[in-house]
C-alpha cells in the first residue's frame, strides 16, 4: 500500500507543479501582466484561483474516478471468487 502511494506523490510533483506554472503563466500573458521570478509580483487582479482550480479539479474527478474503478474491480474480484468456489 505505501509503495503506490510514494509513486503516486512522485507523480503530481511532476505533474502539477509544471502544469500549475504552464497555466499561471498562460493567465498572466492574458492579462499582460509580466513574469518575472526575480521579483515579488503584485496579485491584486489576477484569479490565483481560477489558475489553481484549473489544475487541481481535472485531476481530483481523475483520482476519483481511478479509486472508484479500484473498487469496483475489488468488487467485482471477490463476487466471482465467492460463485466460483
Amino acid at each position: 500500500m505505501y509503495l503506490p502511494m510514494a509513486v503516486g506523490a512522485i507523480l503530481v510533483t511532476v505533474i502539477v507543479g509544471p502544469g500549475m506554472n504552464w497555466n499561471y503563466r498562460r493567465h498572466a500573458k492574458k492579462l499582460g501582466i509580466i513574469v518575472d521570478k526575480t521579483k515579488k509580483m503584485n496579485l491584486t487582479n489576477f484569479p490565483i484561483e481560477k489558475v489553481r482550480l484549473q489544475i487541481a479539479l481535472p485531476l481530483l474527478l481523475l483520482s476519483v474516478a481511478v479509486v472508484l474503478c479500484r473498487g469496483w474491480i475489488t468488487a467485482i474480484t471477490q463476487i466471482s471468487k465467492k460463485y466460483v468456489h
